[in-house]
């Protein structure tokens, strides 16, 4: 039965390549095969002082300050960025899963999806702004509050 919707899904894959849609999904398919990403704290902190990140780059929190979420530069075709997930007070996150996936569009924005604990995927859509994404999900953390926080980065 597996083997009947694989090659359901890429016959369909197949037919369907030009439409943005199908893009979409693709790009949400092969992230959700991604299992786990492992962000070393300290590396990803000496990179955003000293590196050449990306204004995105960076930790941000959730608004109700759930979920701490490194949002880094990748490398992978299907996705320019991925939120990773660095702490979280929910059983059903665990450090290194991945919270979302995102393209820059035309516009310098990013567009994406954003998952939740069952594995649905939702559209975002962020603007980047000087000092990082704007919007009222999720909020930039400074290193310097990090730090009070017990999470040194350096």
């Amino acid at each position: 039965m597996k083997t009947i919707k694989t090659w359901s899904l890429a016959l369909g894959l197949l037919f369907l390549t030009s439409s943005a849609t199908i893009a979409k999904e693709v790009k949400n398919i092969k992230i959700k095969l991604q299992a786990e990403v492992n962000v070393d704290l300290a590396q990803f902190g000496k990179y955003l002082k000293d590196g050449n990140p990306h204004v995105a780059e960076g930790l941000y929190r959730t608004e109700d300050s759930r979920y701490l979420i490194a949002i880094i530069k990748n490398s992978e075709k299907t996705h320019d960025f991925i939120g990773v997930v660095v702490s979280a007070e929910n059983p059903f996150w665990h450090r290194g899963d991945i919270k979302f996936n995102f393209v820059i569009d035309e516009n310098n924005n990013l567009n994406g999806l954003y998952y939740n604990c069952k594995g649905d995927s939702f559209p975002v859509n962020f603007k980047i702004a000087a000092n990082g994404i704007e919007s009222s999900l999720i909020e930039k953390v400074e290193m310097e509050e990090l730090r009070f926080l017990g999470l040194a980065l350096l």
